[in-house]
């Protein structure tokens, strides 16, 4: 015997003693270590943070500024330009776009990814504030507005009652201001209600006498509504304070303000107390029913906050306000929209998913190695989870429908260290130890290659962290929670597990009736095939070639699939939910009534749908824009009275036979076919992250006309490919301009300014606000206009201009005018001009192939000098996205040879192993496209999760064989054939139960099953090869250095037995003992007072 070899003896010895088997030698531990692990894990499941999708924490701002009255060629002058300047000198800034809407400027900053944001914020604070000193004195800002992605409302009710539309405002009032004093709330906005306001409506002849401007009026009000402190004064001994009281409390006060000797404003002007102020409207109406005007509450949570608690308080509070009759009898209060139903229901569908893949593994394991060591395996998967959920909690995480799948995921992967655990206690108590031994043996076996696999598999998600942006943002939760789910399985398979089966586990009763393993058929059958085809691979090196070069051809030609567009590409697809969205929008400048008459017609098309189960109609609002243009307005101005949106409510799911994408597909053709006024787009809602349409085309350059003609091109060949759908551009037309030109020679005559004159007239055409007044507790604005009802161009040329030299002078003698089309919005990026086209697509239509064939048709438009087309849309999101997943992956991969030369000491074996990352893409393409499905960045991710999967195997057959030749000193052959024979059983068993741990997952959840197909599609392929592909690399590369070594082609001794651990033949019990080996070691023992004999002398 091989001195080097250690007895059966030593080896237990070093097992008892080794820290591996310290929990079973202290079992108490164990069990106090579960109670802690499921007291914690329960705690956490409770009290973890829950909403639908991760916080998108994205460092961006918008810088907004108003200037009343302005178009948008003004509001780039004047506002855009200036702030862009002083913003552009920043540092770590990423990207700088900026819109030029009627009134007011947006400038949209995003900073680099590792940037501190408040620091950020303060840096562009200051640079605002310093292009404040360039800006027009009387703006509004410019004000810096965080940005945040989360923001969004998580419920929201609706008030719906026959009483006076004043007094429902003031009940949505009092709901808003109870919801906003909740933990949890950030705000309660309020949506179609009617306020208070005071007008003064003067008389223009009047005041123009008085020679007197609307401006002049407003001063005087504001000058006459205040409290002023005058000083102190001592009187005797003591000092008292004076202060003047002289704020309006009255709306009658207002008429007795003295403009002039002898005029007060009640003889210039009609003072109104207006209660019917209404900037936006908000109806509902259920399937079959009418609309019914309504007030809506929109409910937001603060950032952490947890979405199902906040949407639950709510419900409860404003149930709370009806029994106290804050909301009184007669108003009904609905839930229009509920946010926290989608968590819910991810949730649900998950949790069913994982209790199914649960069980399915128990099954698995039920078939192979019994009910008893299928159960002890399986107590993995809670045990895990609960110390993944103290993990996340105490990282911060939330629990979310990523953190949920990427947990219902990590089933298959977190029962493999489990299983083979438990095989090896299987075998080796077969093999005559006691359970206690047999647990410590299987830990000091597999303990190597199961921390190497999971480390490979941890390896490959980590880098994950590393994507930047949106899609970083949104994905950083996968490899956080697959990473503690996994370290936490390798914990309890090499600690608790072992631990538990010493309890539960019996040798005796075991040996006496060994489990039955329904699955021997099938795996011996695997066997024989195996065997077959590696003695093949072995007696000839051109058939051993031929079987490694195979796969390899295959491989090029799956990968051949996607590229050569057989095999579409996709970011993220849509996905069926309960709703859709319905964006409506008329010329900018259509008066509320105009826009509502629009939407009427919509609705009674909304009517038809036969899936309907309500919907939400808002019309002078549109909540996708509240930080664009269209969500800021001046003073008196509602810029909204263009827009509308229907949130369109559908049955649930499983009560209709359509998704909501094809609903709203055919929806949108009906709209296109019936309905001319206005724009219309009807929005599905898409998996992912926040993100932009599709398909985007910009065109870039300084001179607007350019940029028109250019982008109407694009617009024009792209509604010419068919999969395009509501095809659009951001040169919307906005209001028709009258375009005055002053005279500067008359200016200088008359003692006037441009900036004068253009002031005035703005006092003319644009209601100003004077002061604010509080009646009654109530703040009311108190708001200037003239009385033009019959305004006219004829009647702004003949208003006077007070001119500094004591007359007035008409406009239209100091000027012309001309008649222009003015843009909704200039846009810049950059610093520079940009046109937009956007495109949606079909749900059978590709966006990387329409974004190719849109490059095709304008590849022959000759572009002028010093503009620019780009491409963005999905091709740039699947082009960065992709490519940092690819970097990622690549890492990990890294990682991973890095892990294996460490472990095996053989840049050779290390590559025997990663060549089975190819193995698994030659079933992922081909599995997506027999499945109908595009190659989206979910399957993707489905691939670099392979990666940290298959190599499993193949770690754990090459460690098999090196201890094979080493420590069994057999041939390489030998070794071989063993190896693969060995471990065929345990790696068919974690494929089984992974891949069937995908099914569920795979039906369950649309937006994430390509990760499922990857995963499933990918192990199988992967492990069918590996068992043959892996040992046929194993013996090429190996065999020169056998034949070096002098080893013989096969030892004489007879082939191994399949099972694990492989005992040394001169100590196996079985091979040496007749008759009943456990009752002849057991009398043994006795007689050398309790000590084991040498096996030998056991006869």
């Amino acid at each position: 015997m091989n001195p080097s070899r250690q007895t059966e003896r030593e080896k237990l010895e070093h097992c008892k003693k080794s820290p591996w088997s310290f929990f079973i030698r202290n079992r108490i531990i164990s069990f106090i270590v579960v109670v802690g692990i499921i007291t914690s894990g329960v705690i956490s499941a409770y009290t973890i943070p829950k909403e639908a999708q991760p916080e998108v924490k994205i460092p961006m701002a918008v810088v907004a500024t108003t200037l009343p009255g302005a178009t948008p060629t003004d509001v780039e002058a004047l506002l855009t330009k200036p702030v862009e300047n002083k913003i552009a000198g920043l540092s770590d800034i990423n990207k700088l776009s900026s819109s030029s809407g009627f009134n007011s400027s947006i400038v949209t900053v995003e900073f680099d990814a590792d940037v501190e944001i408040s620091d950020a914020i303060n840096d562009l604070q200051k640079a605002a504030d310093q292009a404040k000193s360039d800006l027009p004195d009387d703006v509004i800002g410019p004000e810096v507005i965080e940005i945040s992605f989360s923001d969004f409302p998580i419920i929201t009710f609706s008030l719906i009652s026959d009483i006076s539309p004043l007094d429902l405002s003031e009940i949505a009032e009092t709901v808003k201001l109870e919801l906003e004093g909740m933990s949890g709330v950030l705000k309660a906005p309020i949506s179609g209600q009617v306020e208070k306001e005071i007008k003064i409506i003067l008389d223009q002849a009047k005041l123009e006498n008085l020679g007197m401007t609307i401006l002049d009026i407003s001063n005087i009000i504001k000058f006459s509504n205040f409290n002023l402190p005058a000083g102190a004064v001592n009187i005797d001994t003591s000092t008292y304070s004076i202060r003047f009281e002289g704020r309006i409390t009255q709306v009658e006060e207002l008429s007795k303000i003295v403009i002039a000797p002898d005029v007060l404003l009640g003889d210039i002007a009609t003072v109104l107390l207006k209660t019917d102020k209404q900037s936006s409207l908000s109806r509902i109406a259920e399937a079959g029913g009418e609309t019914r005007n309504a007030i809506s509450i929109s409910v937001y949570k603060t950032t952490g906050g947890n979405i199902i608690e906040v949407a639950d308080k709510s419900k409860e509070l404003v149930d709370q306000l009806k029994e106290d009759k804050l909301i009184p009898d007669g108003v009904d209060v609905i839930v229009a929209s509920d946010n926290s139903f989608f968590i819910r229901e991810d949730l649900n569908t998950l949790t069913t998913s994982g209790v199914q893949t649960f069980f399915i593994i128990i099954a698995i394991l039920f078939l192979a190695i019994g009910l008893r060591q299928g159960l002890l395996a399986s107590i993995a998967v809670p045990l895990t989870f609960l110390i993944a959920l103290t993990l996340l909690q105490a990282q911060g995480q939330t629990l979310n429908s990523l953190t949920m799948f990427s947990l219902v995921i990590s089933l298959g992967l977190l029962v493999d260290t489990a299983i083979v655990i438990m095989e090896g206690i299987h075998t080796n108590i077969t093999e005559g130890y006691t359970v206690k031994e047999a647990a410590m043996i299987s830990i000091e076996t597999f303990r190597w290659p199961l921390i190497t696999g999971t480390a490979t598999t941890v390896f490959v998600f980590f880098p994950m962290l590393l994507l930047s942006g949106i899609i970083g943002q949104f994905m950083k939760t996968m490899p956080i929670t697959i990473s503690a789910a996994l370290i936490s399985s390798l914990f309890i398979s090499l600690a608790i597990i072992p631990a538990i089966a010493t309890k539960f586990i019996k040798a005796d009763k075991f040996r006496a009736k060994t489990p039955k393993n329904t699955l021997s058929p099938l795996i011996n059958w695997l066997k024989k095939k195996q065997e077959k085809r590696l003695n093949i691979s072995i007696k000839s090196k051109w058939k051993r070639r031929g079987l490694i070069l195979a796969p390899v051809v295959a491989f090029i030609a799956s990968l051949m699939l996607p590229a050569s567009g057989i095999l579409g590409v996709e970011m993220f697809g849509n996905f069926g939910v309960d709703y859709f969205v319905i964006k409506i929008e008329t010329p900018r400048g259509t008066v509320l009534e105009e826009t509502e008459k629009v939407v009427t017609k919509v609705e009674n098309l909304v009517y038809e749908i036969p899936e309907l189960k309500n919907f939400v109609s808002v019309v002078g609002s549109n909540q996708s824009a509240a930080l664009t243009d269209e969500g800021l307005s001046g003073a008196g101005t509602n810029l909204n009275s263009h827009v509308a949106n229907i949130t369109v409510n559908l049955t649930e799911k499983g009560t209709r036979k359509r998704a909501s994408y094809d609903i709203a597909g055919d929806f949108r053709d009906k709209v296109k076919a019936t309905i001319t006024e206005g724009k219309i787009t009807v929005v599905e809602i898409q998996g992912g992250p926040p993100s932009e349409a599709p398909v985007v085309v910009n065109v870039t350059g300084n001179d607007m006309d350019t940029l028109k003609e250019i982008a109407a091109e694009v617009k024009t060949k792209l509604e010419t490919i068919e999969g395009t759908k509501n095809v659009s551009d951001n040169l919307s037309k906005g209001l028709n301009e009258f375009v005055y030109t002053l005279d500067r020679d008359k200016l200088a005559y008359h003692g006037l300014s441009g900036i004068q004159v253009a002031a005035t007239i703005r006092g003319i055409v644009q209601e100003t606000n004077a002061t604010e007044i509080t009646l009654n507790g109530e703040d009311i604005e108190v708001n200037l206009q003239y009385n033009t009802d019959d305004l006219s161009i004829s009647n702004i040329e003949n208003f006077q201009i007070p001119s500094p030299k004591g007359y007035s002078v008409p406009l239209k003698d100091i000027g012309s005018y001309s008649f222009e089309e003015s843009l909704s919005s200039i846009q810049h990026k950059d610093e520079e001009k940009i046109a937009t086209v956007t495109s949606e697509i079909t749900t059978d239509a590709n966006a990387l192939l329409i974004t190719e064939e849109i490059q095709n048709k304008m590849a022959d438009y000759q572009v002028p000098n010093g503009f620019q087309i780009t491409y963005g849309g999905d091709l740039e999101n699947i082009t960065g996205s992709f490519n940092e997943l690819g970097q990622a992956m690549l890492i990990g991969i890294l990682l991973i040879a890095m892990t294996l030369i460490l472990q095996f000491n053989s840049i050779k074996q290390t590559l025997i192993i990663l060549f089975t990352l190819p193995l698994g893409l030659i079933g992922v393409f081909p599995g997506l496209m027999l499945l109908g499905m595009d190659f989206s960045f979910s399957a993707f991710i489905g691939i670099v999760a392979l990666a940290g999967v298959v190599v499993n195997n193949a770690i754990v057959l090459i460690d098999r064989m090196n201890k094979n030749r080493i420590e069994e000193e057999m041939s390489l052959e030998d070794a071989v054939l063993d190896g693969a024979r060995s471990r065929l059983q345990p790696i068919i068993l974690t494929t089984i139960t992974t891949v069937l741990g995908m099914i569920p997952i795979a039906f369950a959840d649309e937006f994430w099953r390509g990760i499922s197909v990857s995963l499933a599609f990918g192990l199988s392929t992967s492990t069918m090869l590996t068992l043959v592909v892996t040992p046929s690399m194993y013996y090429a590369f190996e065999r020169k250095k056998a034949l070096k070594a002098g080893k013989t082609p096969r030892t004489p001794h007879t082939t191994p037995q399949e099972d694990l651990p492989m005992p040394e033949p001169e100590k196996t019990i079985f091979n040496v003992v007749e008759g009943d080996p456990v009752k002849k070691v057991q009398d043994s023992v006795n007689k050398n007072n309790g000590e084991l004999p040498d096996i030998h002398s056991i006869q």
